[in-house]
């Protein structure tokens, strides 16, 4: 992609040590155990406070990973919002607390907590480590790392060997941890107090990272990191994929940046503090995000938006 290369000279690198500033100000989710964090505002009681979101890419599902498991969003054309109680779950009614949560062609990828009712404290592990699912969460199966990491959040590329590039943001430590094996085996990378991680739409190599102090690029998977100059100070970032491939994210003010062919333009806005976004291309492009309004959807990155389940 034209940013992830045209731009490096233009880079200012660092070194991962120099990257352990606290983070000021993030807004809830995937911030790492050492910061000082606001508190989350839950939707309700059963849902909890909203991780992450995902589209199926091959039906256009849409699901919601929150304190209180994952739920489906029901379909419907029509422009009345149902209510976040009328929402139908958690899936397979198992409440996991799904702090990193991403979705790659109908294939779920989570880690997080156990169901409080499966947590053994003898026997079962506090930490899932990275979990998987091909059945759009009825049931789930471990890929590795159980018992041992908390990734506060997960981002996943088709790589071109047939493997997949799994990233994931290790909570306690601040460390990006990588896999070119599908989550089977890892490396550590950098450590850094970052916000969301996404992969970058051309090359499966290519990590991105929101921190306080700018979006930051890596091009060696996680090893190092140097910022992104140019960039808007957005705190959530996902890859745009298909002919305009590039980059969409929110600061914290709400507003919508998209990047296309290098170039940065502010594309719309949110409403108050954005919990989640995700961004699909197929099979409509949509942007979806969970904030002061509810769950809402945008086909033309943020300009105007179909709110589908009101607060």
């Amino acid at each position: 992609m034209p940013a992830a290369s045209d731009s490096r000279s233009a880079r200012r690198t660092i070194s991962s040590l120099a990257l352990t500033a606290a983070l000021a100000t993030v807004v809830v989710g995937c911030a790492s155990d050492v910061e000082s964090t606001p508190a989350p505002v839950d939707t309700t009681p059963g849902i909890g406070h909203i991780h992450g979101l995902g589209v199926d890419s091959l039906t256009g599902a849409i699901y919601l990973a929150a304190h209180g498991g994952v739920y489906e969003v029901p379909a419907s054309d029509s422009d009345e919002a149902i209510g976040w109680r009328q929402l139908e779950g958690p899936i397979a009614g198992r409440a996991l607390d799904a702090m990193g949560f991403t979705m790659l062609d109908g294939q779920m990828f989570a880690s997080g907590h156990p169901d409080p009712r499966d947590l053994d404290l003898d026997t079962s592990p506090a930490n899932l480590g990275l979990i998987t699912s091909t059945d759009t969460a009825q049931t789930w199966q471990n890929v590795s790392l159980s018992g041992e990491v908390d990734f506060h959040d997960v981002a996943v590329a088709p790589a071109p060997d047939g493997e997949l590039n799994v990233y994931g943001y290790r909570a306690a430590d601040g460390v990006v941890m990588a896999s070119g094996d599908s989550g089977a085996t890892w490396s550590l990378g950098a450590t850094l107090i970052a916000r969301d991680l996404t992969v970058d739409a051309d090359s499966a190599d290519t990590v991105y990272a929101t921190t306080e102090d700018g979006l930051m690029v890596s091009d060696d998977r996680g090893a190092t990191f140097a910022f992104l100059e140019g960039a808007p100070p957005v705190y959530l970032i996902q890859s745009v994929h298909g002919a305009d491939a590039g980059l969409v994210g929110i600061d914290l003010t709400g507003n919508v940046w998209v990047q296309e062919a290098g170039t940065w333009r502010q594309s719309g806005s949110t409403s108050g503090e954005v919990e989640a976004m995700t961004f699909a291309a197929s099979p409509t492009p949509v942007l979806v995000v969970a904030d002061d309004r509810g769950l809402s959807v945008s086909s033309d990155f943020g300009a105007t938006w179909r709110i589908l389940v009101d607060k």
